[in-house]
Formats: structure tokens, C-alpha cells, sequence
């Protein structure tokens, strides 16, 4: 299998993307929010914003009657148990699952649209992803550059990675030293530890520089330093702009960086702050579906 191959292979397999960012001291993990206080806005703009979505799994559902508008430039967390239809609602928002019923807008367009011009970046659980491609982590992260390069114009879009414009380059080398791995350019992706690999797929989001950013628990098995890193960057991203979107069963780190907590079993059991929908009750009603919204 050539490279060009396996890279476009491993694209559509994740559809991850986002904005290069300087981590800093990777050594803590931050903990300030994007807005302060406890109060968010109650109106538009959405970066997120669904009516009546449900998905079905051979015949069974998965979600049902999503009703669901989230703010721009916010740190989300999606919390639930285990089969609560989280990871599908990720693959929803990025078009890799189709909803059978509902409406989905991304950024006040199409979820068509959104995926047109790399508004999404999406990183899944490891366990999704096929590590046996013979793929550097620089080739990668430059994966994140094709959906830029299939917009520009003339020969360059139709040829080998190697022929991209140094712009696209450019954008490796800055997401590759925001999450510390530079050094591993030229390593196969598959022989990296599970932090490592995790630092790489946030680098290629950095690379694409969408929106939202939409990311499947990125903080599952991953070392301290990987994990302070991470929130590192992600926190930065939502300084600069971009929505995180995470799905994560770490309650403390949600308590801590989250702006917005989405409490998800096969629908919406609740939204709001960190101290509201992680309090002691709200987690009882979510995780045993008692009087949600779903």
C-alpha cells in the first residue's frame, strides 16, 4: 500500500482537524476556564445545534430526540455511562455516522457544508484507529491539511503530500511543536506509546485548524504529563476561539476545565454548568434516566 494510500485511508477513517497552539509548561494541567463565573449565555450563535436527532444501530437506538444547542468558544464535556450514545453523537456531528430522522447545523450551516470547509476536527478512541499503516507521524499530521488542499486550485490539490504548498508545511511543524512532538516526525505512528499517539492525532486537528473541536475521552490511558499537555493545548485552542466538544468519564478534570457539562443517556438528560450537572442527584437522574430530557 503506498503512503498517499494509507494516509487517505487513515483520513477518512477520523476526519480529525484544528489550529496550531503553543502548549507552554506541559508539566500542569491548568485549570482556568473560558468564561467566569457560573453563568453562560442563554441565546446564539451555536457552534452545535440539533433537533429531534436519533441514530439507530442494527435497528436499535442509539440516540433519540436530540434536542441540543451549544455555545461557541466553550470547553464541553459530554458525560454518561458506558453505551449512552456519547461516541455516536460524536460521529453524528462529523458526518462518519448518518442521522436517520433530525436536523444537524454546525456553525449555523449544513453539517454538510461544515465538513466542506473543514469547520469540524474530530479525534476517536484509540481502539477506532488502524495503527498498522506505514505512516511517519509527520505524514499524519499533514493528513490534516487535505481538506485545505482539496480547495485550492489548479494541478497541486491532485498530487502526492510531498508536493504540498510550504504553507501546509508550515502548519505541521507549528502543530507537531505545540503538543511537544517534533522530535517524532519521522517515527511510524505505530510505534509510539498510547500518550504519544494521542498528542499526534491533537496535532493533526491543530493542523486543519477547524471550529469545534470534537474529541472521544483523549485523555483515556495516557500518561500525567500527555494528560497535562493535552488540557494544556485544548485550553488554549478555546482561548483562541475554537469549541471543545470531549467526551470524558473523568469526572474531576470535567469539574475542573469544563465551562459546560452535557449529560447524555440515548438523549439529553441535561445541560449546564460543571457545579449543576455533576452535582450528586443529576448524575443519579442521567445514569438511571430519571426525569431527563431525552
Amino acid at each position: 500500500m503506498s503512503t498517499l494510500t494509507a494516509m487517505r485511508q487513515i483520513c477518512t477513517k477520523t476526519r480529525d482537524t484544528s489550529a496550531a497552539s503553543s502548549p507552554g509548561d506541559p508539566g500542569k494541567t491548568p485549570s482556568r476556564r473560558c468564561v467566569s463565573g457560573e453563568s453562560l449565555p442563554g441565546g446564539g450563535p451555536f457552534s452545535i445545534s440539533l433537533r429531534g436527532v436519533g441514530a439507530d444501530y442494527s435497528g436499535v437506538s442509539a440516540l433519540e430526540g436530540v434536542d441540543l444547542d451549544l455555545p461557541l468558544e466553550r470547553f464541553i464535556a459530554l458525560v454518561g455511562p458506558n453505551g449512552a450514545g456519547k461516541s455516536t453523537l460524536l460521529k453524528l456531528l462529523t458526518g462518519v455516522k448518518r442521522s436517520n430522522r433530525g436536523s444537524i447545523e454546525i456553525c449555523g450551516t449544513t453539517l454538510n457544508q461544515a465538513r466542506r470547509d473543514n469547520l469540524v476536527g474530530y479525534i476517536p478512541q484509540e481502539a477506532e484507529i488502524e495503527w498498522d499503516f506505514p505512516l511517519s507521524v509527520y505524514d499524519v499530521v499533514l493528513g490534516g491539511r487535505y481538506g485545505h488542499a482539496r480547495r485550492e486550485r489548479g494541478i497541486r490539490r491532485f498530487l502526492p503530500p510531498r508536493f504540498l504548498g510550504e504553507a501546509h508545511h508550515q502548519a505541521v511543524h507549528r502543530a507537531l511543536e505545540a503538543v511537544g512532538m517534533e522530535s517524532f516526525a519521522r517515527r511510524p505512528i505505530g510505534a509510539l506509546s498510547g500518550g504519544q499517539k494521542k498528542r499526534v492525532f491533537l496535532a493533526r486537528t491543530l493542523a486543519q485548524n477547524p471550529r469545534v473541536l470534537l474529541l472521544d475521552e483523549p485523555l483515556a490511558g495516557v500518561d500525567r504529563a500527555s494528560e497535562a499537555l493535552i488540557l494544556k493545548v485544548l485550553r488554549q485552542a478555546c482561548g483562541e476561539g475554537k469549541t471543545i466538544i470531549m467526551v470524558t468519564h473523568d469526572l474531576p478534570t470535567a469539574r475542573e476545565q469544563a465551562d459546560l457539562v452535557v449529560l447524555i443517556n440515548h438523549g439529553v438528560m441535561g445541560v449546564g454548568t460543571p457545579r449543576e450537572m455533576l452535582s450528586n442527584d443529576a448524575l443519579e437522574r442521567c445514569y438511571h434516566r430519571q426525569g431527563g430530557r431525552a
